[in-house]
């Protein structure tokens, strides 16, 4: 699994927004993404990744720290 596919297995499941830390929490709680060097996932990771595919998530910058969502 890919880490974006993994950011909206984890989303789907929660059913709210969610902080990039509380999404990299997640993923790295159930191991649903791993890296190669096995370092845990950070909330910076999850939030590049979400920029990268705009169509695939909605993002709440209004709120500190943004939530992320799916469409």
């Amino acid at each position: 699994m890919n880490l974006h596919d993994a950011i909206v297995q984890v989303l789907k499941k929660v059913g709210t927004p969610l902080s990039c830390q509380d999404i990299a929490d997640i993923i790295n709680k159930k191991q649903l993404y791993k890296k190669d060097d096995l370092s845990p996932i950070k909330g910076g990771q999850i939030s590049a990744r979400i920029n990268k595919y705009p169509y695939l998530f909605k993002v709440d910058r209004t709120n500190k720290p943004m939530l992320v969502s799916l469409p």
